[in-house]
């Protein structure tokens, strides 16, 4: 009995991958629809490796600062805002980028590529609220 109960549930679960899986490819194959890529940038870093305490990590991050407006201009890369949650050790950057390739080719120059040493990221890709009614309005 419990066999086949963690059987059924394999199956489940990986029905559950397969859908992702189409929903995500479904969602990348529309993302023409829309003017801009807006990209979340969502990094954390550790208290041992925040850059205020940690003197190789603050050198990091000032040298990308340095060099971040002219990399933004080189791949059309606009940043709309950044946050940072100090007591979380957290940064939330949005930026906008004509598509996620040239985002990805800025975020893989290697300055840009030194702030793996101290951080990590989750990318995402959003769309406005305007832009995902335009989307809707031109689904059949």
């Amino acid at each position: 009995m419990i066999y086949a109960f963690l059987k059924i549930k394999a199956v489940v679960n990986i029905a559950n991958v397969y859908k992702n899986l189409i929903t995500i490819f479904v969602l990348n194959s529309s993302w023409e629809v829309f003017d801009v890529t807006v990209i979340l940038e969502i990094a954390r870093h550790t208290a041992e490796s925040c850059p205020g305490t940690n003197e190789k990590a603050r050198k990091i991050v000032l040298e990308v600062f340095e060099h971040m407006d002219e990399l933004m201009k080189k791949h059309e890369v606009k940043m709309i805002g950044g946050w940072n949650v100090h007591l979380e050790h957290l940064m939330v950057t949005v930026f906008e980028a004509p598509s996620f390739e040239a985002f990805q080719k800025f975020r893989a120059e290697p300055v840009m590529d030194r702030l793996a040493y101290s951080q990590t990221s989750e990318i995402k890709v959003a769309t406005s609220a305007e832009d995902v009614l335009k989307f809707l309005r031109q689904m059949k």
